[in-house]
Parts: C-alpha cells; structure tokens; sequence
C-alpha cells in the first residue's frame, strides 16, 4: 500500500506488518486506534498521515524509523502478553533505530523483564521526542542504546527507574530537556529496608549519557551509583543538585 490513498485499516492482531506496508499513504484511519502486531517492519508508517491518535500499540519487534516523520502520537506502547493454559508470558520488545524519532507520546513507558532474552531501546529510537503527561519511565532487563532518548523533550515530568540490571548506552539521554528525574531501582541494595528504597541507584554510566541535559534530576536530591561514571557524564546538567554518593 505505499504511498496509496488507502483510507481505514483494521489492525487488531497481526504477525507482521511488512517494510514499507503504509509508508507515505495520504489519508489514513487506523479503526480502534489500535496496533497489535508482532513484527512491525522497516518505515511501516514512514511519512504517513494518519487520523486521530493511537491508543495502544503492541509488539515485539519495531523496525527502524517505522514511524518517523508520521506526524503520528502515541498513548501506550507496550510488549506483547500471552496466556496459554494458565502459563503467562512476556515477549522481549526490540525498537530500532530512530523508530519513533520526533513523535509524541503522552502515556507511560513501561517495559517489564520478559521471560526470554532482554528489551533493547535501540540507537536513536525515541530521540526528539516529546512525551506529556506526568507518568513514568520504569525499564526491566531493558538495554537503553546510544542516543535513545537524546534531544527529547519532557514537556510533563517523567520518572526514571532502571530496574533488574537495565542499562544505559553512551548519550543516551544528551542535551534532554524539561522534567526528568531519577527514581528509586533497587538494583544490588537492601529491599527491605525503607530508607534503602527512597534512595536513587544507577550501576554505571557511560560517557555522556545525560550530557548538556537540562532535564535530569534525582528524587529526594541524592543519585547513588554503584559502578563506574563515564566521562562527561553529567557535565552542564544545570538541574541536578544535591549528594552524589558513589558506592
């Protein structure tokens, strides 16, 4: 259907949506607001003007700039959950590079550990952003690429937590601005002890990862890290204020 004038689709539940499936299409009505595939491939919607915003998007794999420059906005994007015979399971969820590039994403960004493998927020894949609305950011065994978020804006405040061993790449979070803060992940401390939780603990982070970030700052003013801090890591970060305590 590239660059046809095809007009409503029906997407509730797809293995795959192919390269180039809807890319630069007109006038697009996606029904129910609603994409539900496993795969969805290279530039699926690239430069594709579709009506209305989408709801919820569910899959396991999101090709490389497969939204970008759609002018689409986003509520939920979540990893794909199965229940056969009263056993769950939770799909790991792959976006690629540049996958969601400038568009806006008003819900929560959650990603839980999944039975198999990791999540991976690849390189570039939410840079320039916008995401509204206070909600959070809490990331399990998820690998966070280079530049994943750089250059985003967090209009609304958002809330930072890595959890089980979740990972940051170099200038992940780089020249970000707005509200974003840095919350508790228990990673290697003390989970049953209250005053432990309230604290902030990063591993180790790479070079450049909040560079120039005129939006990061640490709950309760205090950023733990228990690892390594790479260079220029927090450099020009005029928000961050308070106790580095490094473990």
């Amino acid at each position: 259907f590239y660059r046809t004038g095809i007009s409503t689709i029906n997407l509730p539940q797809m293995e795959k949506i192919g390269d180039y499936a809807f890319s630069e299409c007109s006038s697009l009505s996606i029904t129910g607001n609603t994409i539900n595939s496993d795969e969805i491939g290279d530039y699926a919607f690239y430069n594709t003007q579709v009506s209305g915003p989408i709801t919820t998007l569910t899959s396991t794999s999101i090709g490389k700039e497969a939204f970008s420059e759609s002018g689409l906005t986003f509520d939920t994007i979540k990893q794909k959950v199965t229940t056969i015979g009263g056993i769950t399971t939770t799909s790991s969820i792959h976006i690629y590079p540049h996958a969601f590039s400038g568009r806006t994403i008003t819900g929560p960004l959650n990603f839980a550990s999944p039975n198999y493998g990791r999540n991976l927020i690849d390189a570039s894949a939410f840079s320039g952003c916008i995401f509204q609305s206070n909600s959070k950011f809490e990331f399990h065994s998820t690998t966070i690429g280079s530049y994943a978020f750089s250059r985003a804006n967090f209009a609304s405040k958002r809330e930072l937590t890595l959890r089980d061993g979740s990972t940051l790449g170099e200038h992940a979070f780089e020249m970000t601005y707005g509200s974003l803060e840095i919350q508790t992940s228990d990673n290697g401390n003390d989970k049953d002890d209250p005053s432990d939780r309230e604290k902030c603990h990063l591993v180790s982070i790479p070079s450049y990862a909040f560079y120039s970030s005129t939006a990061v700052t640490a709950s309760s003013n205090e950023l733990y890290i228990t690892g390594e801090i790479g260079t220029k890591a927090f450099s020009n970060c005029t928000k961050l204020i308070g106790n580095l305590i490094i473990n």
